[in-house]
């Protein structure tokens, strides 16, 4: 339709663009909102701020999210002399994550370490996190190694808790604690959260005494503070265990 329209001589004024656009968005159809968008790029009128922006998200938050339709977009973005923002893809990645799309999701972070931008501990984060709930543990493990081999030293903001817990619900608490401690000789800091996830996955397997001595150990040698919700799970099991006795 819009080659049409070009070839007829006509063009689409700058109000009928935000209202069409508007609803194309609105509506989902994200092919006739690209379309759209590149009959407006090839015409003589501005481009409208953030137009590409909400594009992109759109297209992001579909339930199957086309990357070549996203390609379009930026291409003929790119060939007009603009730059996506490192905000862009972020926006972009919170839209796929949210749809569950996780492969998508880390060809964003791809593409954006090589537009230049440094993805944040949020962006991976937020990913890290996404593949823990889907228990796609080796893949948020394989990131954690990716991260790594990029100087990103990984935190317990980065997602650390949620993939331990991940670790231990499917692996059981003694791959959990293998990887935890090779976390550690690596350079990592333990903290409480982490503590509470290990001592959690040892009471859940009715192994309370290693439980106990895990936690007594870690104290004395990391200088570790538990959390109050740690020791008072734990003492309840102990004083479980003991009545058996």
């Amino acid at each position: 339709m819009f080659k049409e329209m070009k070839d007829a001589g006509y063009v689409i004024d700058t109000d009928t663009y935000i209202q069409v656009m508007r609803e194309f968005r609105t509506r989902k159809m994200v092919k006739d909102a690209v379309e759209l968008f590149e009959h407006r790029m090839n015409s003589p009128f501005q481009y409208l701020p953030n137009d590409c922006s909400l594009l992109l998200r759109a297209i992001a938050s579909t339930v199957d999210p086309d990357l070549d339709l996203m390609s379009r977009v930026v291409k003929k973005y790119e060939a007009a002399g603009y730059s996506l923002l490192k905000r862009d893809y972020e926006g972009i990645h919170r839209c796929l994550l949210s749809a569950g799309k996780f492969d998508e999701a880390e060809q964003i972070v791809r593409t954006m370490n090589r537009a230049g931008y440094e993805p944040s501990s949020i962006i991976h984060k937020q990913l890290i996190f996404g593949l823990c709930k889907a228990r796609r543990l080796k893949e948020a493990i394989e990131l954690l190694d990716e991260m790594e081999a990029q100087v990103c030293v990984p935190d317990v903001e980065t997602g650390m808790i949620e993939l331990l817990s991940c670790c231990c619900d499917i692996d059981g608490v003694d791959k959990a604690f293998l990887w935890f401690g090779k976390m550690v000789k690596k350079g990592f800091d333990a903290d409480a959260g982490l503590v509470d996830v290990l001592v959690n996955g040892f009471l859940k397997e009715k192994r309370v005494i290693e439980g106990y001595q895990f936690l007594v150990e870690l104290v004395d040698k990391a200088r570790v503070a538990p959390k109050h919700a740690t020791l008072k799970s734990l003492i309840e099991e102990l004083l479980v265990s003991w009545k058996k006795l």
